[in-house]
């Protein structure tokens, strides 16, 4: 079963993993940084929202979420797995833009890469730009 099938509260995952560093701030495309698109959000159904899977090559990442909610909701990333179980990367309360640091750990594959989404319960969000 995959872990996009079970989709936990990122919140309490979030505090027990503490694993990345992330800042708040706006994500401008700059020296450095690849902006790799948006990814609009779908209905995975009871309730759940993804976006696609988007590629990076490790080290940070930047992701600017949209949300038109009136309330802070948790956006959790993945990445994810065709031949295993999706990993938990960190979470985020409330739209806007943040880096995400030390995400080079979950490039694998023939490709060298790893592929990230977003997940969360706010039926009000739209899309995710990402910079890489």
């Amino acid at each position: 079963m995959k872990l996009r099938d079970l989709a936990p509260k990122g919140a309490l995952v979030a505090a027990m993993s503490g694993l990345l560093l992330i800042s708040g701030g706006p994500a401008q495309a700059s020296s450095g940084w690849d902006y790799m698109g948006a990814t609009d959000f779908y209905d995975g159904g009871g309730g759940r929202y993804y976006t696609a899977d988007v590629y990076s090559t490790g080290g940070d990442i930047k992701i600017c979420i949209n949300t038109a909610a009136t309330k802070n909701y948790v956006y959790d990333l993945w990445e994810h797995d065709s031949t295993n179980s999706d990993e938990f990367v960190t979470a985020v309360t409330g739209g806007g833009c943040r880096t995400i640091s030390n995400i080079g750990s979950y490039v694998d594959g023939d490709n060298g890469k790893a592929e990230f989404y977003v997940f969360t319960y706010d039926s009000s969000a739209m899309s995710v730009k990402w910079w890489d």
